[in-house]
């Protein structure tokens, strides 16, 4: 429960449904996710954001249109109804002043017609407006214009019947469902987003009123606003580098617990609609354009750390939902930032992020309850120097951090750290996992959430980095056995080789592989686009595609060059990540059980290759020759990997056919 907050308040019932949530997105369930928070995202801050974080996995796991345009949809129905909770700020407060003081007789100044106050900011409003942001159709606001005459219960039944928007006698009450139809319409209608239809509530005149309908009045005045905010922002920034003025961070001590829940999930809605928009994007174009974004973001993160250390150093304590999710985005930020090459991390720290790694590390242990637990706090070691940990401004009197308890992002930021110790450590060359701690973890993880798969996924990847490499493809081949509709297939990692049925017919399948004029073309870069067939598929789809990958260089490991080989065909015919890797892959494997079925030593000449080895090499030199055709380039620059692999294919090709062991090759380039 969150400190001061009734038990029947939004803020708690939202948290309470996003907890259940998150239970089921660790048994990796969306359809129970979505059934719980369906009908509760429109008015429960957290339920909105839980709902609009679960499409975004899924258009992730999926990279669908139909899921890309889902999860563009709630997120920005999140923004939304986060703008609606959060405090006016900067221009959006004196025009959320100058529309207060413009009110009807019923609300002239916030005070209805019987003298008893109105709170203009509170979400349970009918006028469902935040500052200068009307969220009114236009057909309500001319409604709200006849209620300044006193004409409202004769108006309602017109109202509702021309709207489709169940109006009550005495105030406009507004069902939520409806009411994101009714913006969709009006979206439909004119091709301008939600929430850009802003303006400031004027006098009562039918030019302010219907400013909504004016696209080129509404982006002028939203430009206006943005400039006059860039101006403010600036001289604020200025007066508190020297001193005058307050750091904006001392905002969040006059909000109350909604608005600063509000800036998180703000925040985070923010982080997430960047996400999509560079995933739907042009690349490098799309990162530029979300980049203020992201920075918006972390600028709200760096506020939020900096009143939780001062509340600290004050004695006072914040709650832990709070507390885990500022921890969750700090610890991110620096972890994530200090990955970057050096001259780069200059420049990003130029521009105010900040990139510390024992930091970043520190505040996710702290929020995951790994600092506080008997069990992992000794494996963890000692925490940084108090000079990195009280960090951005709210220094903490004695240096320490704010403690948290389990929060609602707790479970999130042990995710992280996990993924970092079993993966990012050993493919980014950041330094030796913490394997003790690592396998504590993972066992408790998996005795909570036997089906996980981010847990099945997570062990699998330990096993391999500590290479017991039976046990990984075990525990790999469940993951791509489990969920709905599980992809592709694998075989039991008890059966030493395919069988001769098994191996006639993958090579009957590899020796139709030609090289198609449309294959020669360069494929366009943009979203990845589902195999033929997918509907219905997995929702954890990508992962467990992941999952045959790791399994594919596992069973190389061990010399099972087929069996490897059906999983990379499997990825080149249903997965369009980086096809170029995975047929240079596949021709490896097919390389190497051509070396097998030749005693180990390539022939110099062709001449007395018998015809299974003849049949081999041809599909050996038709895949390295399909290679090239399949590299991409992203914001205009070709990937690593792909650039390794197209110089090896092109070197089979001028060496006549040969290449020395490449399949070894490969596995030494992915470290394994």
């Amino acid at each position: 429960a969150i400190p001061g907050v009734a038990a029947d308040d939004p803020l708690q019932r939202g948290v309470e449904l996003a907890m259940q949530a998150v239970w089921l997105f660790l048994d990796s369930d969306f359809e129970r996710i979505e059934q719980l928070l369906h009908r509760k995202r429109h008015n429960l801050l957290y339920a909105s954001e839980g709902y609009a974080a679960i499409q975004y996995m899924r258009a992730m796991m999926t990279f669908t249109q139909e899921a890309m345009a889902s999860a563009q949809q709630a997120t920005e129905g999140t923004i939304n109804l986060a703008m609606h909770y959060r405090k006016p700020r900067g221009v959006s407060s004196m025009l959320s002043a100058a529309s207060s003081r413009a009110g009807s007789p019923q609300h002239h100044h916030g005070r209805h017609s019987d003298g008893t106050v109105s709170d203009t900011n509170s979400p349970s409003e009918g006028s469902k407006s935040r500052g200068w942001l009307r969220l009114d159709s236009p057909r309500l606001i001319l409604r709200e214009k006849k209620a300044k005459n006193g004409v409202v219960a004769d108006d309602a039944a017109s109202v509702a019947s021309n709207s489709d928007i169940s109006v009550s006698e005495d105030r406009s009450e507004i069902d939520p469902a409806l009411l994101e139809a009714k913006y969709s319409e009006l979206q439909e209608s004119d091709g301008t987003p939600v929430g850009d239809r802003a303006a400031p509530a004027g006098d009562g005149s039918d030019a302010s009123e219907l400013a909504l309908d004016r696209p080129q009045q509404r982006s002028w005045a939203s430009g206006i606003a943005s400039m006059a905010d860039s101006v403010i922002g600036a001289v604020r920034t200025s007066t508190q580098a020297i001193g005058i003025s307050k750091p904006e961070w001392h905002t969040l001590k006059s909000m109350t617990v909604t608005q600063r829940h509000a800036e998180l999930v703000h925040a985070e809605a923010y982080l997430l609609r960047a996400m999509l928009n560079v995933a739907m994007g042009d690349g490098m174009l799309a990162l530029l354009k979300e980049g203020w974004h992201v920075r918006s973001a972390y600028a709200t993160y760096r506020n939020c750390y900096a009143y939780v250390q001062d509340a600290h150093a004050h004695g006072e304590r914040v709650d832990d939902h709070f507390v885990s999710g500022t921890y969750l985005g700090m610890g991110v930020f620096n972890l994530v930032l200090s990955m970057l090459p050096a001259k780069l991390l200059r420049f990003i720290e130029l521009v105010g992020f900040t990139a510390d790694r024992r930091l970043g590390l520190e505040l996710l242990a702290i929020a995951a309850g790994w600092r506080t637990d008997p069990a992992t706090a000794e494996l963890l070691g000692p925490p940084p120097p108090a000079s990195s940990s009280t960090g951005n401004g709210g220094k903490s009197g004695n240096g320490a951090i704010h403690p948290c308890g389990y929060g609602l992002r707790s479970e999130f930021c042990g995710l992280v750290l996990q993924g970092y110790h079993v993966f990012l450590c050993n493919d980014l060359f950041l330094g030796y996992p913490n394997f003790p701690l690592v396998e504590v973890v993972l066992r408790r993880s998996l005795q909570q959430h036997p089906n996980g798969l981010l847990y099945i996924y997570f062990e699998g990847r330990f096993l391999m980095t500590r290479t017991s490499i039976r046990d990984a493809i075990e525990r790999f081949g469940e993951l791509v056995r489990k969920g709905k509709g599980a992809v592709g297939s694998a075989r039991s990692s008890t059966t030493p080789q395919a069988g001769a049925s098994a191996e006639s017919e993958l090579i009957t399948e590899l020796a139709a592989i030609q090289v198609s004029e449309s294959e020669r073309e360069e494929p366009a870069v943009g979203l990845p686009q589902p195999s033929a067939g997918s509907e219905g598929a997995s929702d954890w789809r990508q992962l467990q595609y992941l999952g045959h990958w790791e399994r594919s260089l596992c069973l190389m490991a061990l010399g099972r060059w087929l069996d490897a080989a059906e999983g990379f065909n499997l990825l080149r015919n249903e997965n369009n990540w980086n096809k170029a890797v995975y047929t240079y892959a596949l021709a490896c494997c097919m390389w190497e059980h051509y070396l097998t079925l030749c005693g180990g030593v390539a022939p110099v000449t062709t001449a007395r290759l018998t015809e299974e080895q003849q049949r081999v090499l041809g599909i050996v030199g038709s895949l390295m020759e399909l290679v090239p055709t399949l590299k991409r380039r992203v914001a205009g620059k070709s990937i690593p990997i792909e650039k390794f692999v197209v110089r090896k294919a092109s070197k089979f090709q001028q060496q006549e056919g040969f290449l020395m062991r490449p399949g070894l090759e490969l596995l030494h380039a992915w470290n394994l």
